[in-house]
């Protein structure tokens, strides 16, 4: 009748973990701080308030490990050092196991995370937001306001009522690779910040707005991504420079597959469009799904 909580366990090796739910594993790399070790409790539970308490407390370049489960968050978080935040998470977003963030419903008004430091990493793991009608676009699941230096890697984004990810235009080099990016009332990425990227097999779909909307961001590349399905563009660039779009593919959008808007010197090549809406007005001219406003200085083979 023996029970493990709270425990340190060895690299790759799991144990059941009985925080509600016998069928959960948990995986913790040595030398991690396991979350269910320091006040963390999953299910119904505010996790954020102990959450931010533990990224308060450990040095920067620690790694915060989320062992399988879900994780309800009542108020923002904030990550003001590098760390890495670590899950376990799948590419399906409709998969019951992994690692989920969770906003809690009618209450969550603001974003999950807020990121005010570079060297800041995201990796396997689900956001999952709420489409209440009480909450207003604010509700976002990261929002990078600063810093120089970040990843998101293996994520998946779904159900936020604001941009599902937001890069502020105080922050530089965020990476994206091979995330999802789905069914949010806005845009699944706004990005106003210089030199993020976004590769890897990201995915953009069924979004209200744009799949990725870019806003005077310089130095954007976006390559061997997916668009499609979102109720506007798959891809949007407005002003900015020398944005590189290359190798991606935008399917049944309702308007462009991929836009082009304003900004010099970016480049648009080798990309699959099909199937898109048509958005092309008076002084654009659409080249196979992608449509350049003339007067941009862009390039599109």
């Amino acid at each position: 009748n023996s029970s493990w909580r709270n425990c340190l366990v060895e690299p790759n090796v799991f144990f059941e973990n009985v925080f509600g739910n016998s069928n959960l594993r948990t995986r913790q790399p040595q030398g991690h701080y396991n979350v269910l070790n320091h006040g963390v409790m999953q299910r119904d539970n505010d996790a954020s308030p102990h959450v931010q308490a533990l990224i308060d407390t450990v040095n920067e370049g620690s790694t915060i490990f989320f062992p399988e489960g879900n994780y309800l968050f009542h108020t923002k978080v904030t990550v003001n050092k590098a760390m890495r935040l670590v899950g376990i998470a799948t590419r399906d977003l409709n998969a019951d196991e992994g690692t989920h963030i969770q906003a809690a419903a009618g209450i969550l008004n603001e974003c999950a995370f807020e990121v005010t430091a570079g060297g800041v990493v995201f990796e396997n793991l689900a956001f999952l937001g709420s489409l209440d009608a009480g909450l207003t676009s604010a509700s976002r699941a990261i929002v990078w306001s600063s810093g120089t230096g970040g990843e998101v890697v293996g994520c998946t984004f779904r159900q936020w009522k604001g941009n599902c990810v937001e890069v502020g235009s105080s922050a530089s080099n965020i990476h994206f690779r091979g995330s999802v990016f789905a069914q949010s009332e806005k845009n699944g990425a706004y990005v106003q910040g210089n030199h993020a990227s976004f590769d890897g097999r990201c995915e953009f779909r069924d979004n209200t707005q744009r799949g990725l909307y870019a806003l005077g961001a310089d130095n954007l590349a976006v390559e061997n991504c997916f668009f499609y399905l979102n109720d506007w563009e798959g891809l949007s660039v407005q002003d900015g420079n020398r944005a590189l779009i290359k190798g991606n593919h935008a399917v049944d959008n309702g308007f462009s597959g991929i836009k082009i808007r304003s900004g010099s010197r970016h480049e648009a090549i080798a990309n699959h469009c099909y199937g898109n809406g048509t958005d092309t007005g008076v002084g654009d001219i659409d080249r196979g799904g992608i449509t350049v406003t003339e007067g941009s200085q862009s390039h599109v083979c």
